[in-house]
């Protein structure tokens, strides 16, 4: 009885860790797969170049590849408030999502019958961009325009301008999309900026919270490996902060559709936030703050995650943005960053 029972038991976890090995081996794949994807956007190595732009309290640099905000130092306190890109975390910091927010599935889609390829985030992350011409010291803007590159990966012709301007603490993320094609262009778009948390290794993550303006009651939508379920779970219950050592926070993104509050914030728990996303004219905001990570992302999108069961024609995902040849769409969300008279991160 007792060799059966160890017999039974070790089946159970050869199981147990045949099932890791194989999720991890997946993982891999997909990880390998997407790498190749990414090559094939572009044989340019990623830009060294960096835009600063400065004023009497805050200084903000933005990386060419990617048009991707890279540092958003806070003068009076000397902190550093953007994630770094530290390893082995995310290597990030503020992707710029376009055309596709988060991910499609299986990372491909079709159009008129012919298979395109596409990595997480779509182009913009992966392609150095073109600095335009100052129109003033606190303004920068910076195009991706369509290629022959491009066009493997997204038949679509386009401009796509990311506007920053810097005016006093709040920083002003603007996107044009212009669509130059004779057809109607498919896509989605979104940020994600992520801030460290903590700020100072006298703290920790558990320290911190998201705050939101008001109290709301929402429930999330179910995502995983970056694909949305068909499936919404209760989140905010008439709730205005959400500690970071909550056990409702997933090590997947917290989709909130339609979120009922303007503005979200991070910051001690207890305290005024340190730093504010307005989400502007995006409706949903995806929260991702994975436990044990020293990170959290406010993630404002005009869309949402592809389906786990979408059906491969881009031009019949529901959630893929639709506009018409000739036309363009502008977005915008702002960082807001506190500043109190003493270091509120110590």
């Amino acid at each position: 009885m007792r060799r059966s029972k160890l017999f039974v038991k070790l089946v159970i976890l050869w199981g147990l860790l045949f099932y890791l090995c194989s999720c991890n081996h997946i993982q891999k794949l997909d990880n390998d797969f997407e790498k190749s994807l990414i090559v094939q956007l572009g044989k340019e190595q990623p830009s060294r170049e960096y835009i600063a732009l400065e004023n009497d309290k805050l200084k903000i640099k933005i990386n060419i590849y990617g048009a991707e905000l890279s540092s958003l130092y806070h003068k009076k306190t000397k902190t550093e408030l953007l994630w770094q890109g530290t390893p082995p975390y995310w290597s990030r910091q503020a992707t710029i999502m376009f055309p596709v927010a988060i991910k499609l599935k299986d990372f491909r889609y079709t159009y008129k019958n012919k298979q395109y390829l596409i990595p997480s985030h779509g182009i913009a992350p992966y392609r150095n961009f073109k600095v335009l011409p100052q129109k003033n010291k606190n303004t920068v803007s910076l195009e991706l325009s369509s290629d022959a590159l491009t066009l493997n990966s997204y038949p679509f012709d386009f401009r796509f301008i990311v506007t920053y301007t810097l005016e006093d603490l709040e920083l002003l993320h603007t996107f044009k999309v212009v669509n130059r094609d004779n057809k109607t262009m498919f896509y989605t778009i979104g940020g994600h900026p992520a801030f460290n948390t903590p700020l100072t290794n006298k703290l920790t993550r558990r320290d911190y919270q998201f705050w939101f303006a008001k109290p709301i009651t929402s429930d999330r939508l179910l995502v995983t490996k970056n694909l949305r379920q068909n499936q919404s779970l209760p989140f905010l219950q008439d709730e205005n902060t959400l500690n970071f050592a909550d056990t409702r926070i997933p090590y997947a993104g917290m989709l909130v559709k339609n979120i009922p509050v303007e503005e979200i914030g991070i910051g001690l728990a207890g305290k005024v936030p340190f730093i504010k996303v307005n989400r502007g004219n995006f409706p949903n905001v995806n929260l991702w703050s994975k436990p044990d990570t020293p990170l959290a992302a406010i993630e404002p999108m005009d869309s949402y995650h592809d389906y786990i069961d979408s059906p491969p024609d881009i031009d019949k995902k529901t959630h893929m943005n639709r506009l018409k040849a000739g036309k363009t769409a502008e977005y915008f969300y702002t960082i807001i960053v506190d500043d109190l008279d003493s270091n509120p991160y110590q």
